[in-house]
């Protein structure tokens, strides 16, 4: 994972491919597909005390959290600095991609977090959603780059929760594909 703190490929339908790097593996950097992460993620419930069903939900991040077809969890220990990004690279091909990235930056702690979208072929599909977590004091910097190749259509949605004295940002770019929509929403929460 040369200059990333970890290097993940995802594809519909399979299980991602993740390369970390040993200096991220000994900050207690965890990388692991989503439907390993069953104790993080009610870990991270737990601390954000996170209904089941989020009422401002949208239309397009439900279906992605009914029927999402391939997951990763990122997760960065309190205190944790990554030096490097971690840099996930989200494949359009095969038709329908319904993507689902959850990172968890703990307290204290500073990532960055590169998450692309590209290829693909004309008619595919994307509806991908991105949760991010910046615990209290945790610095989290998110890249969302689009780069389908023309013909793609799709929807991603990066929702951002921020806890006290957290810096929290994401930018975002579209180089390609026929039609997409961004929606961006963060929820201050301390």
């Amino acid at each position: 994972a040369e200059g990333a703190a970890a290097r993940v490929l995802m594809l519909a339908g399979l299980r991602p491919l993740i390369a970390t790097g040993l200096k991220a593996l000994a900050a207690g950097l965890v990388v692991k597909p989503l439907a390993e992460a069953d104790e993080e993620l009610r870990a991270l419930a737990a601390r954000e005390q996170t209904p089941d069903a989020d009422p401002e939900e949208g239309l397009f991040q439900a279906l992605n959290g009914a029927a999402w077809n391939t997951g990763l969890y990122v997760g960065v220990p309190p205190g944790a600095i990554l030096d490097e990004p971690v840099h996930v690279l989200i494949d359009a091909a095969g038709g329908g991609t319904l993507p689902r990235l959850v990172v968890d930056v703990g307290r204290g702690a500073q990532a960055v977090v590169v998450e692309e979208h590209t290829g693909g072929d004309a008619g595919s599909r994307v509806v991908a959603s991105s949760e991010l977590h910046a615990a209290d004091g945790a610095r989290l910097r998110h890249v969302l780059v689009q780069t389908w190749h023309e013909g793609v259509c799709g929807h991603l949605t990066a929702r951002t929760r921020a806890g006290r004295d957290a810096d929290a940002l994401t930018v975002f770019a579209s180089f390609g594909g026929e039609r997409s929509k961004v929606e961006l929403a963060t929820d201050l929460a301390g």
